[in-house]
């Protein structure tokens, strides 16, 4: 049964918002956090993941840079966890974290400044469409809201 669910081909790249898309975008060039519920950060992680699959799936042109995006979820120091599979998670589902889109290596980049690797600029960033123009008025107010 595993295998038939596997199998099924993903919902179609339209299926998705393109608040979505624009977020899987920015997180290929810079980093950015946001807050909510473990139990939404979870489901916000599983639709990035999904997303990332079906334009793998259609040959999305932006693939190979979306491909590269990592999401971590951390939730606070002292919060109470139970085992889940090979992992732990929170007892309280409800409790505030926080997930964060980047750049797969962006972990090391403060590593690699130390160590004289730089790269100017944002070579990627100009090639990057934030949304289709319908959904950019309302993509831009958003980042505008979690930049402040």
């Amino acid at each position: 049964m595993d295998e038939q669910k596997r199998k099924r081909p993903p919902r179609p790249i339209e299926s998705y918002g393109p608040e979505l898309m624009a977020a899987l975008l920015k997180g290929a060039v810079s980093t950015f956090t946001m807050e909510m519920s473990f139990q939404r950060a979870v489901r916000f992680r599983q639709r990035i993941y999904q997303l990332r699959f079906a334009m793998e799936a259609q040959g999305h042109p932006k693939y190979n840079l979306v491909s590269r995006v990592r999401t971590t979820i951390r939730w606070p120091e002292g919060t109470e966890l139970v085992p889940c599979g090979h992992y732990f998670s929170p007892k309280d589902r409800t409790v505030t974290c926080q997930i964060t889109i980047s750049p797969n290596d962006s972990e090391f980049a403060d590593d690699l400044r130390r160590a004289g690797v730089t790269v100017e600029g944002e070579p990627l960033a100009e090639d990057v469409p934030i949304a289709p123009e319908e959904g950019r008025d309302l993509i831009d107010a958003l980042f505008r809201e979690r930049s402040r």
